[in-house]
């Protein structure tokens, strides 16, 4: 951010890519900015940073990533005394039910720490 504005670079915040395509060698863009307005960019390049997102957009210039957006919640836990079977760490644990709104819960225990640390995904 810093260092694309002081080599001349602007910075458009809450604003949202509508469409991304090929335009002869390079690329378009279409954009809805703060202002609910639509603005469109032109460049060589496009570089998809877009995360979960990211797919969708290769997809409209005919890119098929392979790569599939799954959205996860993960936590980590303070140190905690081990866990479990006769006072070892506790081994990975994998709960399948779905229980509110997540389908899979999955974690261990750090030895080190006693640290739970694990994802939920929905």
């Amino acid at each position: 951010r810093k260092i694309g504005i002081e080599k001349g670079g602007t910075v458009k915040e809450d604003c949202e890519l509508i469409s991304v395509y090929r335009n002869g060698n390079g690329y378009g863009a279409l954009v809805r900015d703060h202002d609910k307005g639509y603005i469109e960019y032109h460049a060589e390049n496009f570089v998809n940073a877009l995360g979960p997102n990211g797919e969708k957009f290769s997809r409209q210039l005919g890119i098929n990533t392979g790569v599939y957006p799954v959205k996860h919640q993960a936590f980590i836990t303070r140190r905690l005394p081990w866990m479990g079977i006769e006072g070892s760490p506790l081994p990975m644990l994998i709960d399948r039910r779905n229980y509110k709104g997540f389908s899979a819960v999955y974690g261990q225990q750090l030895a080190e720490t006693g640290q739970i640390i694990g994802c939920a995904s929905p």
